[in-house]
């Protein structure tokens, strides 16, 4: 009441005011305390997850587009960022366009979905399962007469090189709907190609089943001139690989190949700060990575975010080695793939994680029960479509499919009834004839003509930073 007469606050109406006054001030100054709390916070983000010293960011200055985040284009599709520019935390601009993108308001992928959706990227990362996810967004996007982002020839969108638009074909009115074909992402340059509310997604392998499949399969044994069975070949390697991969011309699959495919520049393999900047750039571009291990638990995560129906997400395995072509490899063998390919150990040991957090958020025993159903479905359209999914003789099965020197790729035979059957024959076809079939329905006064030259379609340029 002192405090009341002092400023000659007499009658009741004055007190609630004054009340309302001083509960506003503290509320306010409570606000101001925990963002600069929290502010002080940022240095310590996600402990024990990353090995990098987030007090020393003035020295790190990453120089590629997957890092440096274009300020001109709203990545988060119209919600606002916070300006921390005027913030004297970060140095470097890079790092202060990291910091608004890490901390801009992010839509919630994990409730429950209302609309079935239609805008999306995949990065297809090769060796992981990639080739099957892809079949199931063609066949999605030629059902319901979407847009794909195509190469005017073949089935990759110019890799090894990062992705221009100088590698597809262009629509005439410049929408697109989904992009997953093989591609170096490119960040600035499919963000600004593909809709404002595009979902990104992709799908990761263990590193040490990644190296040994792309060891085998793009024959990297002979190109090291070992001479000597893939087993053995791999071991030689892995005993002293800088030996061979000093003197690759392409190097593409040789190392760190998954994070290669995000496009991490190789000068930057060994930098742990890059490395752990750009797993926390891809955490918040992609709401779902998928894990190969648990390949059905990963297409049920991709139906609850897409939206899509059950029948939409069946599918055949699609590219699979056969059992008697795939290398097992030792415990020694793993830890010396696990340390030449650090940055893919990172990158998958923090997805891997974030993916069973997305499992517990769905519930366990609801995915036990979507895996069952899925698996169920699988079954159906496998007694309605196939003779046999591990025909390996070469000239048989339905498709034309590569096969490595030395190594067997399973190919699917259709029934003869089900040789007619559209959904068959399409849960069957190899992405470059399926690649084929999208570029006819969307370029059909096109598709036959554009056959330039390699050189032209594969320049050698750079992403603009």
């Amino acid at each position: 009441m002192r405090l009341f007469r002092k400023f000659r606050l007499k009658n009741n109406k004055s007190c609630f005011y004054s009340i309302i006054f001083l509960a506003t001030l503290s509320a306010g100054i409570l606000i101001i305390l925990s963002y600069n709390n929290g502010e002080e916070k940022l240095q310590h983000r996600r402990p024990g997850l990353f090995a990098a010293d987030y007090e020393n960011q003035d020295d790190r200055h990453p120089d590629h587009n997957l890092f440096m985040l274009n300020q001109q284009h709203d990545m988060l599709n119209g919600w606002k960022i916070p300006d921390f520019h005027g913030s004297n935390f970060f140095k470097h601009d890079s790092d202060k366009l990291w910091l608004q993108d890490m901390f801009a308001g992010k839509k919630n992928f994990s409730k429950q979905c209302t609309t079935e959706v239609q805008n999306i990227t995949f990065l297809k990362i090769h060796k992981t399962g990639s080739s099957t996810i892809q079949n199931i967004l063609m066949r999605f996007g030629s059902r319901n007469n979407l847009k794909f982002v195509l190469p005017p020839r073949g089935h990759h969108l110019g890799y090894p090189n990062y992705f221009q638009k100088a590698y597809m074909v262009e629509s005439s009115d410049g929408l697109y709907n989904i992009f997953c074909h093989h591609a170096r992402f490119n960040n600035e340059v499919i963000t600004n190609l593909m809709p404002g509310n595009t979902i990104y997604m992709t799908i990761l392998r263990d590193p040490a089943s990644v190296f040994e499949s792309a060891f085998t399969y793009f024959l990297m044994g002979k190109k090291c001139n070992y001479n000597l069975p893939d087993r053995q070949a791999l071991e030689m390697f892995l005993n002293n690989p800088m030996a061979c991969y000093s003197q690759l011309k392409h190097a593409t699959h040789a190392r760190n190949p998954l994070f290669y495919d995000f496009g991490l520049e190789t000068k930057n393999f060994e930098d742990s700060n890059t490395v752990d900047l750009s797993i926390e750039i891809i955490d918040r571009k992609f709401p779902l990575v998928m894990i190969a291990e648990y390949f059905e638990e990963s297409v049920i995560l991709l139906k609850d975010l897409l939206c899509w129906t059950w029948e939409d997400m069946t599918y055949f395995k699609l590219n699979s080695r056969n059992e008697e072509s795939i290398n097992q490899i030792t415990d020694d063998m793993r830890k010396k793939i696990y340390d030449w390919n650090k940055a893919d150990k990172r990158l998958y040991d923090y997805f891997n994680w974030t993916f069973w957090r997305k499992i517990d958020e769905y519930g366990h025993e609801r995915m036990h029960d979507d895996v069952l159903r899925l698996r169920e479905l699988n079954e159906k359209w496998k007694s309605v479509c196939l003779q046999s999914d591990q025909v390996t003789k070469k000239g048989q099965g339905n498709f034309k499919i590569f096969q490595p020197p030395g190594v067997k790729i399973n190919n699917f035979l259709l029934k003869p009834e089900a040789e007619r059957n559209s959904v068959c024959q399409n849960m069957v076809m190899p992405e470059p004839q399926f690649t084929e079939k999208l570029r006819i329905k969307q370029f059909p006064n096109l598709a036959h003509k554009i056959r330039p030259n390699k050189q032209h379609i594969y320049p050698q340029n750079k992403p603009k930073f």
